[in-house]
């Protein structure tokens, strides 16, 4: 890390013109920098590129949700969608048809919308 610190103040310690004695331009002082903005670029694009993605998705997808869609909660309970009331941010889920079971979630506890299983052919 020292060498960080030394290699930025020999950079910032040229001369008035910005260039070393000689007159040329030293890229070995401004390696550190270079090394500094690949680095945010490539956390900037393994990182937040792909958890925007990810939002944009999960948007989408609450967005979509509708009444008798079969839905994966957070918690890992699995059920269908009886009502969604966007303006609380609250669903009211359905677990169980037999003793009509509702529970109502924060509508952020949705992991995702499960596919209905194809129906076997007769």
């Amino acid at each position: 890390m020292s060498d960080f610190f030394n290699s930025a103040f020999v950079f910032f310690a040229q001369t008035a013109d910005g260039a070393s004695g000689d007159g040329s331009v030293n890229l070995g002082k401004m390696m550190p920098f270079a090394f500094l903005i690949v680095m945010f670029a490539v956390l900037y694009f393994v990182m937040i590129v792909p958890q925007k993605r990810e939002k944009n998705r999960w948007n989408e997808m609450v967005d979509n949700l509708k009444k008798n869609d079969r839905v994966l909660m957070n918690c890992g309970m699995i059920g269908w969608v009886h009502s969604v009331h966007k303006e609380r941010g609250e669903v009211v889920i359905k677990v169980d048809d037999a003793t009509n079971t509702k529970l109502t979630f924060n509508i952020a506890a949705i992991a995702r919308v499960l596919a209905e299983p194809a129906e076997e052919k007769k």
